[in-house]
């Protein structure tokens, strides 16, 4: 079948709606991998305050423990 203009710029377009989802799902991509860093940070500071309660509580029941 052969193409004819209106096909040609069918398929034209069509590679451009391509090629901008293509973009938009890798920006997609980036703002997960980022915010997939993001979590894997807060994280570590999580797991930091999490320590530095438990000391806290652990020098309280010290201290109170010799009141």
């Amino acid at each position: 079948m052969p193409r004819t203009k209106g096909s040609t710029n069918t398929s034209t377009t069509l590679q451009r709606r391509i090629t901008a989802l293509e973009g938009l799902i890798e920006r997609q991509d980036e703002a997960v991998e980022q915010g997939l860093d993001e979590i894997a940070e807060l994280r570590k500071q999580v797991d930091f305050y999490r320590k530095q309660v438990n000391h806290l509580i652990a020098l309280l029941n010290i201290i109170t423990r010799g009141a």
